[in-house]
């Protein structure tokens, strides 16, 4: 009898571990979803960024748009299952009001780069040298971070999504 709930235990475990992954948020409110993230409110954050092409770009400039920063890597399989999904989301997007950063964060950048060229990774893609700022510090990736226009941080998640959902298309509309 004990082997049998310890069984059941082990295979609740194992369910609820998976329970994130690919899955979309049902409701319209990311703040609501967000209240007991101790980050909730963080600004986002001064990082001085480089693009696939080497040119230089501070995250603080998007402050006015919707941003959702995405870090990623190329070895990391849940990051590779998410991207296409980021892509169509970042498809749907108004480049005024909103935008997707693609934070790789390989320690050799051109596996990076040569993951994104050869995957035609159409949202933008950025590298940096500096450390990254605490609200940025993680336990692993991907890890999405979702901030409103007035650059407060409203979510994070942790774990591949399906980003091309309504929900994510209405909000960063």
């Amino acid at each position: 009898m004990k082997q049998v709930s310890f069984a059941l235990l082990i295979t609740g475990l194992l369910l609820a571990g998976c329970d994130n992954s690919m899955k979309p948020r049902t409701s319209n409110s990311f703040e609501e979803q967000n209240q007991k993230n101790k980050l909730a409110g963080t600004p986002l954050p001064s990082l001085q960024l480089v693009n696939i092409k080497n040119e230089p770009f501070d995250l603080a400039s998007l402050k006015g748009k919707k941003v959702l920063v995405n870090l990623w890597a190329s070895w990391c399989a849940p990051c590779r299952e998410e991207m296409p999904s980021l892509d169509a989301l970042y498809k749907t997007m108004d480049p005024g009001k909103a935008t997707i950063v693609l934070l790789n964060v390989d320690k050799d950048r051109q596996k990076g780069v040569d993951y994104a060229l050869k995957n035609n990774i159409q949202s933008p893609v950025y590298f940096t040298d500096q450390a990254l700022p605490s609200v940025f510090e993680v336990s692993g990736i991907p890890t999405t971070f979702i901030f409103n226009e007035n650059g407060e941080l409203i979510d994070r998640i942790e774990g591949a999504r399906d980003y091309s959902t309504a929900t994510y298309q209405q909000f960063f509309q």
